[in-house]
């Protein structure tokens, strides 16, 4: 008996395609095994070109074109402000990181309100006419702030006079500003040396300190690779000065030699906001 022909054709059409189902297969399970690898190779790299022209070479290329302000942030500081800034730092040890509540004082910790962030001072207190054996104010104190919004900081501000100031840059001299409720005033001291307030910085990322570059924005000085300082005034000084001590005292130490650490909090009141103790620690 002999095969005939429609048999012999079907017979290698259905080995054909088991043949083509196998390596269909086979592809798959590669592919399947190798998909995220390609894929990795795959991606489309960005390529940068140098396009000749008349006035030059220029780079054709897709990437973002700086800001100004990312511009002026890379600005190099002048050796001044450099130096400067070291001093600074070199002063605040103690100040760039908040207390740990386990080691202040158990009557009070530092408040949690939305708004709050810690400032390091770095400023002199050449009028405190405290000893040298003591920790000076400007290494020892650290004020709480607490706002809810730029309005409630500008009121604060303005309620304790304090004024802000901003150095260093490609500016020479010293540009402050005050009165940021109300009457905002602003003014430039051509000699920063002259200034002799106790001052504090900012230690910690915080709104608050965006506000600082806001309000003096809004007075026309320009804090772009510069750096913002809080000016005490003498009085508000002298009243942190003895609401420490009287703390210190209640907590059954006589001298403020004896404290390493005081952290004020600005409280709203009734007449508008005050200092107060919230905690301490003691050598």
């Amino acid at each position: 008996m002999r095969t005939s022909w429609f048999d012999a054709v079907s017979s290698l059409f259905l080995t054909l395609t088991l043949m083509l189902s196998a390596v269909v297969g086979v592809l798959f399970l590669l592919w399947c095994l190798l998909s995220d690898e390609v894929q990795r190779q795959s991606e489309p790299v960005a390529k940068v070109r140098m396009v000749r022209a008349s006035s030059g070479i220029r780079i054709d290329q897709p990437f973002d074109t700086p800001t100004e302000e990312e511009v002026d942030a890379l600005k190099p500081l002048d050796l001044q402000t450099a130096l400067d800034s070291v001093v600074a730092v070199a002063r605040l040890p103690g100040l760039t990181e908040s207390l740990d509540p386990n080691s202040l004082d158990p009557r009070g910790g530092a408040s949690g309100l939305e708004g709050r962030a810690p400032v390091g001072s770095a400023g002199p207190d050449l009028s405190s006419g405290e000893t040298e054996a003591s920790v000076p104010r400007h290494e020892r104190w650290q004020i709480d702030w607490q706002a809810k919004d730029l309005g409630e900081y500008a009121r604060q501000l303005e309620h304790f006079e304090i004024e802000l100031g901003v150095i260093g840059g490609d500016q020479h001299g010293m540009d402050l500003a005050k009165g940021f409720a109300s009457s905002l005033r602003a003014r430039r001291l051509s000699d920063p040396s002259q200034e002799g307030r106790l001052y504090f910085m900012w230690t910690h990322a915080s709104p608050l300190k965006e506000f600082e570059h806001r309000l003096l924005n809004q007075a026309g000085i320009s804090t772009n690779g510069r750096f913002v300082l809080k000016f005490i005034p003498p009085a508000l000084e002298a009243e942190l000065a003895k609401l420490e001590l009287e703390f210190a005292q209640n907590a059954g130490h006589d001298s403020v030699e004896e404290i390493e650490k005081t952290v004020f909090v600005s409280v709203a009141t009734a007449n508008g906001f005050e200092f107060r103790v919230v905690a301490q620690r003691y050598q």
